[in-house]
């Protein structure tokens, strides 16, 4: 019986926010650039990744809309075997009330990031690898710079770091090599989810669930990526690839001290304040 309720009362909920973010299409349509039909689509998949992970259900409201208006501004569909982006909870503390909260988080994934690094015309191709201990590599920084990477056939050994080799169209490549250590130091650093699971507020155990957790390889080339695109030229096709990393380090920053490269208010905080206004309406 209690679990019929509970049935019940997640659909209520999930019917609830498909109808709230059914009354936004107009501003999903200005977002995806007037693209009616891709605003329904984008509905229709943010509707099933809420109904696939019922979890969103308890973030904030204002936290889950916000997330998948960042993923329309960009125009990357969130929760899909792409890859390209995710809109996921996670349980934020509140020093105010002292009590957990959870809120939706939009990440960047790493296929995300090659879309926009290749809508941008600049980028020819993208490579992403791990190092193992096993492995055979030279890394050379300075005026010859050189990157060769053999990997080993059978028992590859630990995990020693990431690179990532970016060629832009005019055929120069740039690479840049980063240590697990280094790929670590800046979850601890950037990433709240990785935060989040390090700590136990309930004394227990902590729960070490994070994505950098279950899948540091993955993540680790995801960062390697972003810090060989730093080496590129900036001017790409309306500085999506760039606001793009910005927000996702800014949603999974602990603090404030990440510098958003976006020109006065992006787009998005403007829809997000038009968000905020028509939820107080609905409350």
């Amino acid at each position: 019986m209690a679990e019929n309720q509970a049935l019940v009362e997640a659909n209520q909920k999930l019917t609830t926010f498909k109808n709230r973010l059914q009354k936004r299409e107009g501003m999903l349509v200005d977002l995806l650039q007037g693209n009616k039909d891709n605003a329904k689509r984008f509905l229709r998949i943010a509707g099933t990744a809420v109904a696939n992970n019922p979890k969103l259900l308890e973030c904030t409201e204002l936290s889950l809309l916000r997330a998948f208006f960042t993923a329309a501004e960009f125009n990357l569909e969130p929760n899909t075997p792409a890859a390209l982006c995710y809109v996921i909870p996670y349980e934020n503390w509140n020093p105010a009330t002292k009590k957990k909260e959870k809120q939706a988080q939009f990440q960047l994934g790493y296929h995300g990031i090659c879309e926009l690094a290749y809508r941008s015309g600049m980028v020819k191709a993208i490579r992403a690898r791990i190092i193992h201990a096993n492995d055979k590599y030279t890394i050379k920084y300075g005026l010859v710079e050189d990157l060769d990477h053999t990997p080993a056939i059978g028992d590859p050994g630990a995990t020693i770091g990431a690179y990532a080799v970016i060629e832009l169209a005019d055929g120069i490549k740039h690479f840049e090599f980063m240590s697990m250590d280094e790929c670590l130091n800046h979850a601890k650093r950037f990433s709240k989810s990785y935060l989040a699971a390090e700590k136990s507020w309930d004394g227990k155990d902590a729960r070490r669930d994070s994505v950098w957790h279950t899948n540091p390889e993955a993540m680790a080339m995801k960062t390697a990526v972003i810090a060989a695109l730093k080496l590129c030229p900036k001017s790409v096709e309306d500085n999506r690839l760039v606001n793009a990393i910005s927000k996702d380090w800014s949603e999974d920053a602990d603090n404030a001290n990440v510098t958003l490269a976006i020109d006065d208010a992006s787009v998005i905080d403007t829809y997000a304040e038009a968000v905020e206004e028509s939820a107080k309406e609905t409350e």
